[in-house]
């Protein structure tokens, strides 16, 4: 995806300047969810918890594998057991590639939030 088209990231700065001039980072991307009109629009809300409970899950399971990964690399170091150098291994493959995911639907979190907020009229 592409970043947002020059007009809706104007309009996005401007209506969060009107109601805080001093957002940015953190707190314009706080700001932004936590709107009134974000918050009852009942379609958006839906969207954005689907892509919160896809990124959430990818984030959990990559640490998980990485984690796993790790610690099977250390065991086959330890022992000298193939099977453990492979799952070991692909541990740390699946758990980056999860992490990659993660990324993909925070990226579409933030995409969807944004965007709608700057078609607010």
């Amino acid at each position: 995806m592409n970043p947002h088209p020059p007009s809706i990231q104007k309009r996005v700065l401007e209506r969060a300047a009107a109601r805080n001039p001093e957002q940015s980072g953190d707190g314009l991307f706080l700001g932004v969810r936590y709107d009134p009109e974000v918050r009852k629009d009942e379609k958006l809300i839906q969207k954005l918890d689907s892509f919160r409970d896809k990124y959430g899950f990818n984030r959990n399971l990559s640490f998980t594998a990485l984690l796993l990964g790790v610690a099977l690399l250390v065991k086959a170091r330890l022992s000298g057991d193939p099977n453990a150098l492979r799952y070991g291994s692909l541990g740390i493959v699946a758990g980056i590639m999860l992490f990659y995911r993660y990324l993909k639907f925070f990226r579409q979190y933030s995409y969807e939030m944004f965007n709608a907020y700057g078609g607010f009229k």
